[in-house]
């Protein structure tokens, strides 16, 4: 049977259907009505499509989850104002929950733990609208008693904060030292590392976690420095281990505390690395803005984890060692990376969530790599020199589109004017879901 007689038959055999459901809702009572569950069966359809979707073959298609969870949501609210004596100006929250599981989703799906932070406030704030309208409709004496008391406790914790960011005392005390590999913690005195620990004599390779909560982060490279890292890093501690040649360096926030608890300029970061040994780099952020020049250091490894993040990370000089991964991932976000070929890498993914993004491959092209981009709900802009050659697969799209000029569509690729397969060659991968990429071609 040929494709359009098959297609006749489905359409007409949906045609018999719908039509003998409406015969027999003539003889139903009102309340079941079918055309009531027509508007819920659509959107619950859709959505639970794009929830089994986006969690086949182990969350890889994560970017779907948002428009099936806000799709589930609406057949939710319709569903329930058919048969149930609620409106939507009682069950509207659901919408604010529905995103902020779908954000959860995306978290837990595509390991981009910035997520949290616009889920967790849309989960809050859609509960608290929930038990607000709640009150209301059930008793108004209720909710005048219940908001002047939110107001007190907003109060009550704007002061706590206070007191408690003027009443700090941090103190360092030396920990126990392992019999294998001595762990100290450092010490930063006014901002400033203080600690002999960080030189780089002896070492051939280190590992330095940076952990900051949020404010203002800069990150430079410091030629010849022979410490490992050093700058103005107010609020901070420092912990490190040696071992056969090899360091581990964690600096991090003071005892893990937010940002708002130091008062607003007060614990911006101005950190210098050193290009004197190879580095693992692993950045845990929350939300803020960074940005990070990292040409020339000796980077075997970045990780870029953030929150919600005005950010910059540039490679203007070349990497002098081979890296093999760079993974920058965010939440909603306006991120621009640039000089990319420079940073030397075999695989390079950013996997991300609402936001703009500039991705930018210029610099000198050593060998061939291999990009994945994963987005949702973003506009991503991606930059290529004309004499670099590369190839772009975009099969796993859903509601993004792709814009391009002068690529060549090649199979399953689009391939770059200057693309060879006798030349070190870019693979890009791209994946998301409702935004759009856009690549463009840039003289060198």
């Amino acid at each position: 049977m040929r494709k359009g007689q098959a297609a006749l038959l489905i359409a007409a055999a949906i045609l018999i259907m719908l039509g003998l459901l409406f015969l027999v809702e003539n003889f139903l009572p009102s309340w079941m009505h079918i055309t009531n569950l027509i508007w819920p069966a659509i959107f619950l359809a859709g959505g639970i499509w794009f929830l089994l979707s986006a969690a086949s073959n182990h969350g890889k298609y994560w970017g779907l989850f948002m428009p099936g969870s806000i799709l589930t949501g609406l057949g939710l609210i319709f569903l329930i104002t058919s048969y149930l004596p609620f409106t939507w100006s009682f069950l509207w929250p659901i919408i604010l929950i529905s995103i902020g599981v779908g954000f959860f989703l995306m978290m837990f799906f595509g390991r981009v733990f910035g997520l949290i932070i616009p889920a967790a406030i849309l989960c809050s704030l859609g509960l608290v609208f929930f038990i607000i309208s709640a009150l209301a409709s059930i008793s108004p004496v209720a909710w005048s008693l219940l908001w002047p008391l939110i107001i007190i406790f907003i109060g009550v914790a704007m002061l706590t904060i206070f007191f408690f960011r003027h009443s700090i005392v941090y103190s360092f005390s030396r920990k126990p030292v392992d019999e294998k590999t001595e762990t100290v913690p450092g010490q930063v005195v006014d901002g400033k590392v203080d600690t002999a620990d960080t030189f780089t004599r002896g070492l051939e390779k280190v590992s330095l976690a940076v952990g900051y909560g949020g404010g203002e982060i800069k990150v430079t490279p410091a030629p010849g420095l022979d410490r490992i890292f050093d700058g103005y890093l107010p609020q901070s501690e420092i912990e490190s281990s040696r071992s056969n040649g090899k360091g581990k360096f964690s600096l991090r926030m003071k005892g893990g505390l937010p940002p708002f608890v130091y008062g607003e300029g007060k614990n911006n970061w101005e950190l210098r690395l050193t290009d004197q040994v190879d580095l693992d780099l692993n950045f845990k952020l929350g939300a803020l803005k960074a940005d990070l020049e990292l040409g020339s250091l000796r980077i075997r490894s970045l990780k870029f984890d953030s929150g919600a993040c005005e950010g910059n990370i540039q490679f203007s000089s070349k990497n002098p060692v081979q890296m093999e991964r760079l993974l920058v991932r965010t939440g909603a976000s306006n991120v621009k990376l640039s000089g990319l070929a420079n940073a030397n890498f075999e695989r390079m993914e950013l996997k991300s969530g609402v936001g703009e993004y500039h991705i930018d491959f210029g610099g000198e092209v050593s060998q061939s790599a291999t990009v994945e981009i994963s987005c949702a709900l973003s506009s991503v802009s991606i930059i290529i020199p004309e004499n670099m050659s590369a190839r772009i697969s975009a099969t796993e799209r859903y509601f993004a589109e792709l814009k391009s000029k002068g690529w060549v569509q090649d199979g399953d690729y689009l391939v770059s004017p200057a693309f060879s397969a006798d030349k070190p060659t870019f693979h890009i991968i791209l994946k998301g879901a409702l935004g759009e990429f856009k690549v463009l071609t840039t003289r060198s």
